[in-house]
Parts: structure tokens; sequence; C-alpha cells
């Protein structure tokens, strides 16, 4: 079970936001997180309310950023802590307080939730940082691998109220005495039993064909389409990042390419589920050089998307993209060229 993350925190705690992501890219790596999400993510032009109460709304986990200036942020501490709890509470997602800086805490919504660091201890006042944030992220490995059970205990079992299929037939007309099978309509049961009919005085001698109601669904595409459709927009995308120019490498470009990565990592690990998936087909000269190369290239993009400077801080006057950004969008291009060439 991979699960979405959402970092709630202050800006001004933006140095230990990005130190506790590369803590968390072993458990990207490992395939138990799909997504970092905060509202550095969001891509101009893009409504920022709305953004971030989508994502808010549909993470299974949602880190608290402790510290003086996330209680003292109107927006942090009314808003979105306020809704992560209620989502807590309906146990739709795990709210985990992580405690950067000393600051009063016990006392508030949030004080009754187990928090990491160990004990509460914050981070800022480890001796080595990193040694807390690798307690913080095993806390959050941990809650993980409650939710993955969580999961599969409460999974629905497969239904079995579902009416047996019946051959189409058809029913001649009635003759006094004729015995009649009657099929009962109890969800998975057949009740059998024979009665004497009666004459029927219908206008018709012929037959009546029982049929069913339903109009066939659309065919699914087939998945060998779908995963040529990928490649080639996949495609595209690397040839955009080899020739295009520097104009064309925006965070709207970056957030589309992480987006297509996204799907198509997620219906690679799937496409054995799927009906028209045959083991017989090739579909990838190897599937593992694939998924990871398509891992290591998104990677990199998340990296270039963090990279640039917060949204809602950006000024209008200086919309510079650092060299850090192109660099990692180089770095992608290297491994999506390494992926078409497995695919």
């Amino acid at each position: 079970m991979a699960v979405e993350i959402f970092f709630c925190y202050a800006h001004k705690d933006e140095e230990f936001l990005n130190k506790l992501k590369a803590h968390l890219i072993p458990l990207y790596r490992e395939g138990l997180v799909d997504l970092l999400w905060h509202d550095r993510n969001i891509s101009a032009g893009t409504e920022w309310e709305r953004e971030i109460d989508t994502y808010l709304n549909k993470s299974q986990i949602i880190l608290l950023l402790v510290s003086p200036d996330f209680i003292a942020s109107e927006n942090c501490y009314s808003i979105e802590m306020k809704r992560a709890l209620e989502r807590h509470e309906q146990k739709e997602a795990r709210v985990i307080p992580i405690i950067l800086r000393r600051v009063h805490w016990h006392q508030l919504p949030f004080g009754r939730h187990q928090a990491v660091p160990t004990d509460g201890k914050p981070v800022k006042s480890w001796q080595d940082e990193d040694e807390a944030f690798f307690n913080v992220v095993e806390g959050i490995r941990n809650a993980i691998e409650e939710l993955a059970v969580q999961s599969q205990v409460l999974a629905p079992a497969p239904s079995t109220d579902v009416l047996e299929a019946v051959p189409l037939t058809s029913v001649p007309k009635n003759k006094p005495g004729q015995q009649v099978t009657v099929i009962g309509a109890t969800p998975n049961q057949r009740s059998l039993s024979v009665i004497d009919t009666v004459p029927q005085h219908t206008p018709s001698a012929e037959s009546i064909e029982v049929t069913s109601s339903h109009q066939p669904s659309q065919k699914k595409p087939d998945l060998q389409e779908v995963l040529n459709t990928y490649r080639s927009r996949l495609a595209g995308m690397e040839e955009t990042l080899e020739l295009g120019a520097a104009s064309e490498f925006t965070n709207d470009f970056a957030v589309q390419l992480h987006k297509l990565l996204r799907e198509i990592i997620s219906t690679i690990r799937n496409m054995t589920r799927e009906a028209s998936y045959s083991p017989s087909i090739e579909y990838f000269k190897s599937r593992d050089d694939v998924l990871e190369n398509l891992r290591q290239a998104r990677i990199q993009v998340m990296m270039a998307i963090n990279s640039l400077p917060t949204f809602l801080w950006r000024s209008f006057f200086d919309q510079s993209i650092p060299e850090t950004f192109y660099q990692c969008l180089l770095s992608c291009r290297e491994y999506l060229e390494r992926t078409l060439n497995q695919w």
C-alpha cells in the first residue's frame, strides 16, 4: 500500500521540511510512499486554496510540523490542522505531529496524538538532526504499515449475493399439465419446483425468448494500446527535454511530467490485474529496469519542482528559475532515455 503524505507547515520551517523530505525518499524508493505534497507543488495559475484542499482531503497521512510559527499561523492551525484532525477522527487519515522546535503543544487539540521524535523531543534539540529525522521516519514507517494492515482487515470480502447466470432459453406455449421448472430469484440460490401450468390464452403461438435488458458495456482499451499511448507521450516529453528551449522547462511542464510518470508507474505495477493482460506477451525488455528508471526519473522531477521558490511567496518581478531546476530535469531525461530503451 503506497500512501500520499501531506505536509502542514509554516514557511519559516521550510529548512526542516526539505530535510524531512530527503529522509522520506527511502520510503518512496521502497514503494511505501506515492506522493509527498506541500504548497510548493502548486503550479502557477492554480487556485491555491482549492489545490491545498484537494490534497489535504485525499492524503492518507498528514504531518503537522509543529513549531511556534506553526501554532501562530492562522492558516496552519485554524484551517489545515482542524481539517486534518477531523479526517483523523473519521478514520480517513492518520495525523502525526512532528515537533520541530520547542513550544507548549501538549494541551492543544493534537496533544493527545502520538508525536515524533520519541517522547516529543524537538528535532532542533537533538545533537544530530539526521538522527532525529531518522527517528521521525521510523514513526512514519510504522504508521504506514499499520494502515496497510487495517486496509487488509477492512477490505470487503467478494460479494456472493449475485444471481447465478441462467442461459437464454425459449419458453414454448404452455399446455395443460406441462411441468415447468421455476428458478427462485433469491441471491445465490436456485429453488427448483415443479408446478402444473394452466392453459395460456395468448394470441401468439411463437416462443418467447428471454433476454437480458442490460446493454453491453463499452470495450476497455487493450493493455498494449494503453502502454503504447503512454510510451508515445513519454517519448514526446523526453524529446522536449533533449531539444526544447529553456523557456519550455516550466513548473507546469514538470508537474505534467510528474503526473504522467505516476500514471505509468501505477499502470505497470497493476498490469497483471488487467483483464487484457497476457503473460505470453513481452511488454518490456525488462519490466524491473523500466520501473526503476521511471522511479528515478520521478524523483528527479520532484526535486526539480521542490527547488522552485514557494509560489505563494514568489515575487511578480522575480520569476527567475534556479539552476538546480534545470539540472534535475536534465538528469530526469537520462532516466527517461533508459526507460524508453527498455520499453
